[in-house]
């Protein structure tokens, strides 16, 4: 078993053009394979209950339909699935030297008969062949007393004229009684009266009398079998049922043939033991049924016409469509009809002959420069670009010419692509013709491009005699895609545009000396990754995400685009702004979507073929910001994202996604209500939060009890409990009784909701009114650290000249205190920000950003403003919150990356700010010199 296994193997990893034997593949077309095999099955176990009928039996009369369509467009793999089932069947060969319960007759193709072959006459004669071959093997195995065959032998000797040939002598004979001419050759030619009488006896009811011992020779054939499979099974297993198979292969390419068909099969298939496989178009398969029974109404000799209607009801041409629908369905049951899917650009990559995928193949051609895979973290593994793929034919017809023509060239020519060696004449001359073979072949294997063919090579795809004569003309690529045909487009997911734009980047990659316009051809392709993630050209339609990916698509190559835009197809929705999506979006949802974004960006990088992108975009953006940015690339939206991403501590985002309850009422934005300055108090009342549940539980309750104490008694004799009061109270009730894993009642959620909403409600008027009053102050968590950030923070190089740096250094004021005025921690936050977030300068810009991450993460909001029931509910609400609220939880992994692209942008900092030394100094001027202190960031 293991060598016929692989000996299928290697033959079905063979690369030709044509049908072959799928293998594993078959389920990339045909995922219903599997049933197919299981409902084969099922007719073996059905057949098993009447083997004991005898052949005469009224059930052989009875209608058996074990007909299996199995259907699909031209070149969509019909006879390939035909094939992989006849190597399931018949794992042996069709020679027929092994005893298998599966007898399977072969292919019969109706459009490949003349007129003088019938279809019914080829199954006969195919059974005319199963027949022999099964005599042969009672004939070897009969060499003494065999049971089951003793008429088959005469004294040691095989008969030939034994039951099974006789009974097939007899089907042939009355097959010829069903063709008209035969029966004028027996009608004109006889001797007497008597033998006239005797042999028009035999002509009176031939159809009949054929369908008899039609299905007594296949009995015969099935019995003789089972007998067979006992005499040579020397295992204590059942014997298996055995079947008849017949395979008819495009039963719809001919309107008579498929007539035919349809008679021949309810002939011919009304056995219990045979299975009927056809395959076909059932579109066309229904047209040509329905195109028969018109004509067998001879239209054509009466004055009426197909849209005549008898009554009010239904057409000619109605009527015999829904009589060729009932016709189908008989012979082929809807729920034994499997139909093959189309390959789209998420299969092909797969499409193989063995082990050897197109994506492979692909791989192997284009090396560095492939459009078409990748290997992530470098990783082994191949992972395709789904988006190149829309270069191909969506029929295994159409992908094969191409697979193979990628093939020969790879084994063929392999030194024509090596790029350690200069190339001689000759070679380049080759290398230009197969280059030019490979996508007249694309060209030629796909509908879509064979419908403007002309069009491609007149006008963009303009073919010289070599590379350096060759052009490709991207003026004219939206003009073809654009023009071409409706019908052709409206089969395929996008327009013309990006196949022709990979097949430029083909030619391009194999042939570096043709001849384009470089600034049209990055418009085009600008354009189309755009419109792959439907944020248009413009941009109009893309909220900042959406943004953020249409801008960096202008600083990469369309090589490193098109991965980029496959990466992020899954996701592609959350780039464009929805119907009624508020501006004020949840902290989770945000989250969720920078984590997705910055991951994505940071694969892109991680790729290694554009390492110098983050470098280019600090210097874009300093370009940018000393011309005030007209007619630029806006890099900042890009960097702004990748700085504030990267920064986020995985704590904070946790507990502001968890503690942001209910999402509807949107807490966070009424803390910064007000027209003082409360930009920093949300990062503040968060840390206040990490700070507190940090605490052990003797900590929280020494700093509750001193609050406690410090307390007005007057306060107790409000009537009217504050809501931090009521909420302390209900969370503490149910900490006490209700079990954790036990959900609460809708009317415990709502009650729970309305009192946080109240809660914030009250904590953040009173945090705007202190800010306002200058009542609020800010803790340390180590005022050590924070005081070392400021001293480290001013030691830093600024310049010879009056850099910002150096004024920032004069305005940014030392941390002496646990605690300070959120007036003082604000100015110098906003200060140190403002040199962080400045382009167009480079000095402290690093060190702003160090200390920044300091600030906003060693301060909190003083638990001294805060009432001892506030501190306690802060502590203590995430019983609840976890339980009801879906947070964003800390993942190792994200904080890795984020880690990493710190490095990246770091490093990419440092490189940009080379560049500009080393265009300054060629004019002889000092970086801060250059510093434009009245610019605009």
């Amino acid at each position: 078993m293991a060598n016929r296994n692989s000996g299928a193997a290697d033959r079905s990893s063979e690369i030709f053009i044509g049908a072959r034997n799928l293998g594993k593949e078959v389920y990339n077309i045909m995922p219903t394979y599997n049933l197919l095999l299981r409902q084969i099955e099922q007719i073996g176990v059905q057949s098993r209950t009447e083997s004991g009928r005898a052949l005469s039996d009224s059930y052989f009369r009875k209608d058996v339909n074990n007909t299996i369509g199995i259907f699909g467009v031209r070149g969509s793999g019909k006879t390939s699935v035909l094939f992989t089932l006849i190597n399931e069947l018949n794992p042996f060969g069709s020679v027929g030297t092994q005893i298998t319960p599966n007898m399977v007759l072969g292919i019969v193709e109706p459009d490949h008969f003349g007129d003088n072959t019938k279809i019914m006459g080829s199954i006969v004669g195919l059974l005319k062949k199963m027949t022999d071959r099964q005599l042969a093997h009672i004939e070897k195995l009969g060499q003494g007393h065999v049971p089951g065959f003793y008429d088959y032998f005469t004294k040691g000797m095989f008969r030939p004229n034994n039951p099974l040939q006789s009974s097939l002598n007899e089907l042939i004979e009355y097959h010829m009684y069903t063709e008209n001419e035969y029966r004028q050759m027996l009608i004109h030619n006889y001797d007497d009266l008597a033998t006239h009488i005797k042999k028009s006896a035999r002509l009176l009811t031939p159809d009949i009398e054929f369908k008899e011992k039609l299905n007594q020779l296949i009995s015969h054939l099935v019995s003789n079998q089972r007998e067979l499979l006992k005499n040579v099974n020397i295992s204590d297993e059942e014997t298996p049922e055995p079947l008849i198979f017949l395979f008819i292969d495009d039963v719809d390419l001919k309107m008579k043939r498929s007539r035919e068909l349809i008679e021949s099969i309810l002939q011919y298939a009304n056995h219990p033991n045979v299975v009927t496989v056809l395959s076909g178009d059932y579109e066309i398969l229904l047209e040509a049924i329905a195109l028969a029974l018109i004509q067998d109404e001879g239209l054509h000799t009466s004055n009426l016409h197909v849209n005549f209607r008898a009554n009010d009801q239904m057409s000619i041409k109605e009527r015999k469509l829904m009589l060729a629908h009932e016709y189908v369905k008989k012979i082929i049951p809807p729920a034994r009809r499997h139909q093959l899917l189309q390959w789209n650009e998420n299969t092909i990559p797969q499409f193989a002959f063995g082990e050897r995928t197109l994506m492979n193949q692909l791989d192997r051609l284009f090396g560095q420069k492939s459009l078409f895979g990748y290997r992530q973290n470098h990783v082994k593994e191949l992972l395709p670009i789904i988006k190149s793929y829309s270069i191909f034919d969506r029929t295994p017809r159409g992908i094969v010419n191409v697979y193979y023509h990628i093939h020969e060239i790879n084994e063929r020519f392999p030194e024509l692509w090596k790029t350690d060696r200069e190339r001689t004449d000759e070679e380049k001359k080759e290398r230009f013709m197969t280059v030019k073979s490979l996508v007249d072949t694309i060209l030629l294997s796909s509908a879509r491009f064979a419908a403007v063919q002309r069009t491609i090579l007149e006008q963009y795809i303009q073919w010289g005699q070599d590379a350096g004569s060759t052009v490709l003309d991207y003026t004219k690529i939206k003009a073809i895609a654009e023009g071409e045909p409706a019908r052709e487009r409206a089969k395929y997911e996008s327009d013309l545009l990006l196949p022709l734009v990979i097949i430029g980047e083909i030619i391009h990659a194999l042939l570096e000396e043709i001849r384009y316009d470089d600034d049209k051809r990055a418009q085009v392709q600008l354009s189309v990754l755009r419109d792959i993630l439907r944020i248009g050209n413009n941009l109009k339609g893309a909220n900042r995400y959406g943004k953020i990916v249409g801008e960096l698509l202008s600083f990469i190559n369309f090589q490193n685009g098109i991965f980029f835009t496959s990466i992020l197809l899954d996701h592609s929705d959350w780039l464009l702004y929805e119907l009624g999506e508020s501006a004020e979006q949840t902290t989770s949802l945000k989250e969720k979507r920078e984590q997705w974004l910055l991951t994505t960006i940071n694969t892109l990088l991680n790729q290694g073929k554009d390492k110098g992108v983050l470098a280019r975009l600090y210097y874009e953006q300093y370009i940018r910001s000393k011309l005030n940015g007209q007619h630029l690339n806006d890099p900042r939206i890009i960097l702004d994202f990748l700085l504030e991403a990267s920064a986020s501590v995985g704590q904070y985002v946790y507990y502001k996604t968890l503690y942001e309850y209910p999402p509807n009422s949107q807490p966070w934005s009424k803390l910064k209500m007000g027209s003082h300055n409360t930009r920093y108090a949300l990062d503040l009342f968060i840390y206040l939060i990490i700070e507190i549940k940090s605490w052990d539980e003797s900590r929280f309750e020494s700093v509750l009890k001193s609050k406690e104490k410090s307390q007005d008694p007057l306060d107790h004799l409000d009537t009217k409990k504050p809501p931090a009061s009521r909420l302390r109270s209900v969370l503490a009730t149910l900490m006490k009784k209700q079990n954790t894993n036990e959900p609460f009642t809708p009317a415990q959620r709502n009650r729970i909701n309305k009192l946080i909403d109240e809660f914030y409600n009250a904590l953040f008027d009173g945090i705007r009114t202190n800010i306002a009053n200058n009542k609020f102050n800010v803790e340390w968590k180590d005022e050590a650290t924070a005081a070392n950030a400021v001293v480290v923070f001013k030691k830093g190089p600024d310049g010879v000249t009056r850099t910002k740096y150096k004024q920032t250094k004069q305005i940014v004021n030392n941390i002496n205190e646990k605690q300070e005025s959120y007036a003082v921690y604000s100015h110098r936050r906003y200060h140190v920000e403002e040199l962080a977030e400045d382009y167009a300068v480079w000095y402290g810009r690093k060190e702003a950003n160090t200390l920044l991450q300091a600030m906003s993460t060693l301060a909190y909001m003083a638990p001294s403003e805060l009432e001892p029931d506030d501190l306690w509910v802060l502590r203590h609400l995430d019983f609840y919150l976890k339980r009801v609220n879906d947070a964003v939880h800390v993942d190792d992994a994200y904080e890795a990356i984020k880690e990493e692209m710190r490095r990246k942008l770091d490093q990419g900092f440092k490189v940009a700010m080379e560049f500009v030394v080393t265009d300054l100094i060629a004019l002889g001027i000092e970086l801060d010199d250059e510093e434009d202190l009245d610019g605009d960031a």
